[in-house]
């Protein structure tokens, strides 16, 4: 198979643009670009283009406030190390509940980092200095 059949079978068009009816291969949705999986072990896929993301902010907040406090310590982690939270306000808010878990569970340098990074990221939010002096 070349380059140009390669792209016309994962497409769903032939080299020239025009429609064809070879069905499209389904993708990776965790890839920063849609990529056909194209029969390779997912292993060495993850090898090359990360694992998919497992949690979403949507999850994490809910196990947080299921009170589920490994799991939401689990959930924020992984949208940190994925980079999943972009916005200086999502990932304040993600490093504040990660401190506050933290403390839930009784780990307390955790829980002074996280707030401690919180602060760095919104030195206006009160409850981050406030959490973090009463502990």
């Amino acid at each position: 198979m070349n380059r140009s059949s390669l792209i016309a079978a994962t497409s769903g068009h032939d080299e020239k643009g025009e429609q064809n009816d070879i069905p499209v291969p389904r993708t990776y949705a965790g890839a920063a670009l849609s990529v056909p999986v194209l029969g390779l072990p997912l292993t060495l896929y993850y090898l090359c283009h990360g694992r998919p993301r497992s949690r979403s902010f949507a999850d994490a907040k809910k196990l947080y406030f299921e009170k589920k406090w490994s799991g939401a310590i689990d959930a924020y982690q992984t949208l940190i190390t994925d980079g999943v939270v972009m916005s200086d306000q999502h990932k304040h808010e993600v490093y504040f509940r990660l401190g506050y878990a933290y403390d839930e569970i009784g780990n307390r340098n955790e829980s002074l980092r996280s707030y401690a990074k919180a602060i760095d990221l919104d030195p206006n939010h009160a409850d981050s200095f406030y959490n973090r002096g009463v502990m």
